[in-house]
């Protein structure tokens, strides 16, 4: 898990032009391999219209609005594609093929850190129904990969590595498509380079 390939879901670095094009790849390429990627959470034709409205807004000469018109599209754009990265991260698990697949832009290789220290981890019910919300902090933030392990907070089983593994795109984010009302336990971990992981301490939530 912690040596596997991954996509970076974070395109807040991109100018405009440039996220126009990088989204643009990732609308064409998950469109022709739709079939692999049937599990998306938001439907590749949802980025394809938001990206439509956002090169309208580009190519429009300037109107009072458009700066705010630009950064409300941008924002609904940016929040599709993390939310589907962070899920073919998650289901890809380390599958180069597939996550090239996305055309999403690759991450980088973790460099030589090692087994990196315990996180902390806070969760919180969102306000949509299904959703909570994570923010993992450590010490020293390195631009480094992060996970969680969860389970049903009644799950006597204590050996994370059963639970089940979430990819973070970034230290702080949402998960959807939880059950509505149900109590999960979470623990988060920062990825180095072997194998080992060192978990938070369990952090108890319930989904809105």
């Amino acid at each position: 898990m912690a040596k596997g390939a991954s996509i970076n879901t974070d395109f807040s670095d991109f100018n405009e032009s440039d996220f126009s094009v990088a989204a643009g790849k990732v609308v064409s390429s998950i469109t022709q391999y739709a079939s692999d990627f049937t599990f998306i959470t938001i439907p590749i034709s949802v980025l394809k219209d938001e990206m439509l409205i956002y090169n309208k807004v580009i190519t429009t000469p300037y109107y009072p609005s458009k700066a705010a018109n630009l950064k409300a599209s941008r924002k609904r754009a940016q929040r599709t594609l993390k939310t589907n990265g962070n899920t073919i991260n998650t289901t890809a698990n380390g599958d180069e093929v597939l996550l090239k697949k996305s055309a999403y832009p690759m991450q980088k290789p973790d460099e030589a850190q090692g087994q990196l220290p315990k996180t902390v981890l806070t969760i919180n019910a969102n306000k949509i129904e299904g959703e909570v919300e994570y923010l993992i902090y450590r010490i020293d933030e390195q631009k480094i990969k992060y996970g969680m392990m969860y389970t049903d907070a009644d799950n006597p089983d204590n050996d994370y590595s059963n639970w089940k593994f979430y990819y973070c795109g970034s230290r702080e984010g949402t998960m959807i498509e939880m059950v509505s009302g149900k109590k999960f336990k979470f623990v988060s971990f920062a990825m180095g380079t072997i194998e080992k992981l060192t978990y938070s301490e369990v952090v108890y939530a319930r989904a809105k």
